[in-house]
């Protein structure tokens, strides 16, 4: 209900929200927020507030609607539950078309291969991903300050070090799945001219047969 007001601003370019903790929004609400949002070029929603024993609220599935919407994004920063990757996308999928800089700040992951996997049928090839948090000069002062145990701080550098191996591995798969999809529509483009050469070909032999035919 906080960011009601803002979704009558249609023409809304930058937006940045911060806040110690993480916000309770689903993935349906930034459905109503890309939609109501569709000139937005940066969007920075509180990607790395202090980590809390409940999981985040949004899901990898919450990039979908700004791909959907928002034509003109260049910078998208989320805290997502990266643990929860789709195994594969829903069909007719739109893809960013503008997006340069991707960050999930201090969004827990377990699955870095995975996350590549999927991340590589939205992104860009020239889309970087951002990992860590914006305040690491007072990383330990922050957290201790809020009470976060070793443990979830282990967790952390954990996922710093997995979404630091999606950033260094997301431009080659993109690359690579462009690739794949070029040589595939090549292939598709030569079966199609291929059977459009039979059937011309079986036509002849039919007006050929009836030919013969009607001279007999």
């Amino acid at each position: 209900h906080t960011l009601t007001p803002l979704l009558s601003c249609h023409k809304l370019r930058a937006v940045e929200l911060r806040w110690d903790y993480q916000f309770r929004l689903y993935d349906c609400d930034l459905e109503e927020l890309a939609s109501s949002w569709p000139s937005i070029e940066v969007l920075v929603l509180n990607c790395d507030p202090i980590p809390e024993l409940q999981a985040p609220t949004l899901t990898p599935l919450s990039l979908l609607p700004f791909a959907k919407y928002c034509s003109h994004l260049r910078e998208l920063s989320l805290y997502i539950d990266g643990t929860q990757v789709p195994p594969q996308l829903p069909v007719a999928t739109e893809s960013f078309r503008c997006l340069t800089k991707l960050a999930f700040g201090s969004s827990p992951i377990d699955d870095a291969d995975a996350m590549v996997l999927f991340l590589s049928c939205l992104c860009p090839h020239d889309c970087r991903l951002i990992s860590g948090v914006r305040w690491p000069d007072a990383y330990e002062i922050a957290l201790d300050r809020a009470g976060v145990s070793e443990d979830i701080k282990g967790d952390m550098s954990d996922w710093w070090v997995r979404w630091t191996h999606v950033g260094n591995r997301l431009c080659f798969t993109i690359k690579v799945r462009v690739a794949e999809n070029q040589r595939m529509s090549h292939v598709v483009d030569e079966f199609d001219r291929c059977c459009q050469q039979h059937i011309e070909e079986l036509e002849e032999e039919a007006r050929t047969m009836r030919m013969k035919i009607s001279v007999l």
